[in-house]
């Protein structure tokens, strides 16, 4: 996101009114929700970093629009009006989600939750240079001309499944209520509220996610968590004895690792930022994310909250491709996607070749050649760039860092402290007892044909021939905690 402060347009990414139409385009966006879509409305969405509505301080300074401040650069909050929190989107039923999505990315901020709630009928867009027009419903109005919608408490599962659905399949290969991936919970009728209760302030329970570093204080807060249920009964679940398992198995792995064996629908497994958007790889073997695919996760040791030792956890992670440059002052710079952009139609020819679009769920770049050509295009198209003091672009991936050096190549190993992180919790699509691991004896882990030590997990997608590179599975966490 961009600065407040700027001394140079060059620094200035995505800002916040950037940020809330920002997302897919074209028939994308009938199926794939952008940035603003999903964050309710209110706080960055309202007001700026110094507490001053969008709208409002820009009628009273319309000169900030041309400034280099990053809440108001190149903005028209005093058209489009800001996105003040809306409690529809959770508590209607039967909310129009993409109808939201249109509306913000046609720059009706101020009119979404009006069309997505349906109180009312939104003529014209500010994208289009018109004033949009409210025809309200009257249904919806008492004669007093109160509003009487009938708002629930809890929110329903499909209105957290608006935002959480496509960005959990796309960490997890797990969406709630999903068919080709149900869930034990799921079909005996609980809903995201049961384990994730809120209180009257929306602190929401959350779990002990390894990515994720929001309202980490709330880190376990009031969640119920596998043990919690299955040791006390709470709401019906069963207290089961485990008499055939090791009881040092029950130390060493989490729940989630034997009774969440398998996925589903694909995941991503990468992403390339190559051409200045972001590109999707999904599971190996798969065709995109969402497609109908079983695969099985990968492990890794964890202490989470409850847990006296560590503990292996089934995750996936999501293996980034991206470049910076390192400036004068020895820190790596993340390059902004039109910085990308530009390179990559530079270097387009030597990368796609006679492809007009990149081969599908395929990295953009995948052999060093290919990479070569994408750093030379940068050390180029930087050239003036004035938040860089000195052009040293580099591309990071699977714990490698490439660089040019003498208008050679250089590939430097074991450089974990970038292009690494941890996986995505998986801790849905919880399996019946009967196809847990282990269910049908030792061998659902301990045999050559299982997963958990001999499954190939990918960990870079640029290896020999363009070919991802795999390890097994065992490798990954073969190690005492």
């Amino acid at each position: 996101m961009a600065k407040k402060h700027n001394k140079t347009a060059d620094e200035i990414d995505l800002t916040p009114f950037q940020f809330v139409s920002a997302g897919p385009k074209g028939e994308l966006l009938k199926k794939k929700p952008g940035c603003g879509s999903c964050h309710p409305g209110g706080g960055g969405m309202e007001y700026d970093r110094e507490g001053h509505r969008y709208d409002e301080w820009l009628r009273e300074h319309p000169e900030l629009a041309n400034s280099l401040d990053g809440d108001y650069h190149k903005s028209k909050w005093d058209r489009t009006g800001v996105v003040e929190g809306d409690c529809f989107l959770c508590h209607l039923p039967g909310y129009n989600f993409r109808e939201r999505m249109a509306q913000l990315k046609m720059l009706n901020y101020k009119w979404a939750t009006v069309a997505g709630s349906g109180i009312g009928q939104v003529k014209g867009f500010v994208a289009d240079g018109e004033e949009p027009v409210v025809v309200y419903n009257k249904h919806f109005f008492n004669e007093d001309g109160k509003l009487d919608i009938g708002l629930v408490y809890p929110p329903p599962s499909d209105n957290c499944v608006f935002c959480h659905g496509m960005s959990d399949l796309k960490k997890r290969g797990f969406s709630w209520n999903d068919l080709d991936n149900q869930d034990v919970h799921n079909l005996g009728g609980m809903s995201c509220t049961d384990c994730h209760p809120g209180d009257i302030d929306h602190n929401f329970a959350k779990g002990d996610e390894n990515v994720s570093t929001v309202r980490d204080d709330l880190d376990g807060k009031d969640m119920n968590r596998c043990q919690d249920c299955h040791s006390k009964g709470t709401m019906g679940a069963p207290r089961p004895a485990h008499p055939k398992v090791r009881p040092d198995h029950l130390e060493k792995l989490a729940c989630e690792f034997c009774h969440i064996p398998t996925l589903h629908k694909a995941a991503a497994a990468g992403l390339d930022v190559t051409a200045g958007g972001v590109w999707i790889i999904s599971t190996p073997g798969s065709k995109r994310v969402g497609d109908r695919f079983a695969w099985h996760p990968r492990y890794e040791w964890k202490k989470k909250l409850g847990d006296e030792t560590e503990k292996l956890y089934p995750v996936n992670l999501i293996l980034p491709m991206f470049y910076t440059n390192h400036d004068a002052d020895g820190i790596y710079y993340p390059l902004f996607a039109r910085e990308l952009k530009k390179a990559f139609e530079m270097a387009k020819s030597k990368i796609l070749g006679e492809r007009e679009v990149p081969e599908k769920n395929a990295p953009i770049v995948r052999t060093n050649d290919q990479i070569k050509a994408m750093l030379e295009a940068l050390s180029e198209s930087l050239k003036g760039n004035k938040r860089f003091e000195q052009i040293e672009p580099h591309f990071h991936h699977g714990g490698r860092l490439y660089s040019l050096e003498g208008g050679q190549l250089v590939v430097e190993e074991d450089h974990t402290w970038v292009g690494e992180g941890e996986g995505f919790n998986i801790n849905h699509n919880v399996a019946p007892a009967e196809e847990a691991l282990g269910a049908h004896g030792c061998a659902d882990c301990h045999s050559d044909d299982s997963h958990v030590f001999k499954g190939q997990v990918v960990v870079s997608f640029i290896g020999e021939n363009g070919e991802p590179e795999y390890v097994h599975s065992g490798r990954l966490f073969s190690h005492e905690p």
